[in-house]
């Protein structure tokens, strides 16, 4: 069944991330994506010169017409928001509408911080109202020093645990113990992002000395038992993008119908693909992630693994 989701994030006329990244990924799953844009950017920041425009004074007029219009929607996915303020505005919208439809899927991605700094832009009042927008979502994909933001917790001496672990991916049994040495390294940091009774954190961007970790945690808090699932891919590049291309797909497969964890094999692995085709074509680097022409093969594979899921379960 067709879905309706919100994309709330700025848009970049010239490189590829945010909305421009994640409308044909909704597209591409059958669904029809809403746009709430943040600012406008000439192109992303990667470039040397860049012209924005902060859409602080509209956002708020657009969300009371989206009101007025009684639009509805299945889920809505948040990414970067300039303002402060806006981030409380677009909190209160959310919690209207899951106090109208509870099971409408709210992910939040609080955008604001890399490799161990604020974005030049943000501030403390920032990661406070991250805080209560994070309140009302399903979902919640912090990169690791956003993660340490939120929390407290010190980045640098996380990153240098975590950089001293090394993984193989030959055998099972040392993923799962390089697994249980990466979740005991951020235990604390996973108890504290939690901010609701029942939530799903992503940290994203953990990395290791020879690769990169995703670590999903599921908790529930009704029984108070959480589920931490790792996924690890070699380093690659460090390319824009990647970050919202990543949210969208376990976004759209997570409306889908698969469970999270299967959400995070498919987000991981698309992205792995898109660099990998990337770094191949030899697309400059400024340029970002490349998908477009692996979109449908890639598309089509989880079509046909969603097919083969229905069928099982069906007989």
């Amino acid at each position: 069944m067709q879905k309706r989701v919100a994309l709330i994030n700025d848009f970049s006329g010239y490189g590829k991330c945010s909305i421009t990244s994640q409308i044909p990924i909704v597209s591409a799953f059958g669904d029809v994506a809403s746009c709430c844009i943040t600012s406008y950017l000439s192109n992303h920041t990667g470039y040397k010169n860049h012209y924005k425009v902060d859409l602080n004074e509209n956002l708020p007029k657009v969300l009371d017409k989206w009101k007025e219009n009684e639009f509805k929607f299945d889920g809505i996915l948040t990414g970067y928001i300039g303002n402060p303020s806006n981030i409380i505005n677009i909190r209160e919208y959310i919690a209207d509408l899951k106090l109208e439809n509870e099971r409408m899927l709210v992910m939040v991605d609080p955008v604001c911080a890399d490799n161990g700094k604020l974005y030049c832009e943000m501030t403390d009042e920032h990661i406070k109202n991250y805080k209560k927008l994070m309140e009302i979502a399903d979902v919640i994909t912090p990169n690791l020093t956003e993660a340490c933001f939120l929390t407290g917790i010190d980045y640098e001496e996380l990153r240098v645990r975590c950089g001293l672990l090394n993984f193989e991916n030959s055998e099972k049994e040392k993923l799962e113990h390089i697994s249980k040495k990466v979740i005991e390294a951020i235990k604390e940091l996973l108890e504290k992002i939690i901010v609701k009774k029942n939530q799903i954190s992503l940290i994203t961007g953990i990395e290791l000395y020879n690769g990169v970790v995703t670590v999903l945690d599921v908790y529930d808090g009704d029984k108070g038992v959480r589920q931490t699932t790792c996924n690890f891919v070699k380093k690659l590049e460090n390319r824009s993008g990647t970050g919202d291309l990543f949210d969208v797909l376990f976004f759209e497969a997570a409306l889908f119908g698969y469970n999270f964890v299967d959400c995070l094999n498919i987000a991981s692995g698309f992205v792995n693909n898109a660099l990998r085709f990337t770094i191949d074509k030899k697309f400059p680097k400024e340029e970002g992630i490349i998908y477009e022409p692996i979109l449908v093969d890639n598309i089509n594979v989880i079509r046909q693994a969603t097919k083969k899921r229905e069928t099982k379960k069906n007989n």
